[in-house]
């Protein structure tokens, strides 16, 4: 994790970047917000972009879901450690979406963020945890 990175969001859909973004400005987060909307290209992307603080995934997207780039990016050994931490983030949650989550080693997965003032309260302790996190070492 980089404490001053920025916060990485890989989502093809305009309106829950939008979502997002207005989530994470409620927050009272002031930092970069760097948007990759094409999951099949995120890992090149990935690979040229500083070390993000954070990175927000979406479990369903087009063409490469989410478990599938997380896949991808355990498979390369320098993107494993600059990609920390990983979270994904849907919509609705499943047992299944929350094994298959943590058995691909990522570090958060938020679920019910279709209500505005869960997303924005769940994003706000995320937040708040990893930056403690980089306090304590």
């Amino acid at each position: 994790m980089n404490p001053t990175g920025p916060i990485i969001i890989i989502e093809a859909d305009p309106d829950e970047v939008e979502l997002l973004r207005d989530a994470i400005f409620q927050v009272g987060c002031t930092r970069e917000v760097i948007v990759l909307t094409d999951p099949i290209d995120a890992i090149n992307s990935l690979k040229i972009q500083k070390k993000p603080f954070m990175i927000l995934c979406n479990i369903s997207m087009h063409g490469v879901n989410g478990f599938s780039l997380r896949k991808a990016i355990l498979d390369d050994e320098e993107l494993t450690w600059k990609c920390r931490p990983f979270l994904f983030y849907a919509a609705l949650g499943s047992e299944k979406d929350r094994k298959q989550v943590f058995d691909l080693g990522a570090h958060g997965y938020l679920h019910g963020i279709n209500d505005f003032g869960v997303l924005v309260d769940t994003l706000r302790t995320a937040i708040k945890y990893w930056e403690l996190s980089e306090t304590i070492h």
